[in-house]
């Protein structure tokens, strides 16, 4: 019952670190529309 726990809790962290790693280079990005002046089409 421990491992499954463990392994619930291993597939979450690793869903976050991913999703975090993903997100990381938007926050380095500067917000000034140069990157994003396609999608406001």
């Amino acid at each position: 019952m421990l491992g499954a726990w463990i392994k619930a809790l291993h597939v979450i962290a690793v869903i976050s670190w991913m999703a975090g790693m993903l997100y990381l280079p938007r926050l380095f990005v500067p917000s000034n529309g140069f990157f994003c002046a396609s999608s406001s089409a």
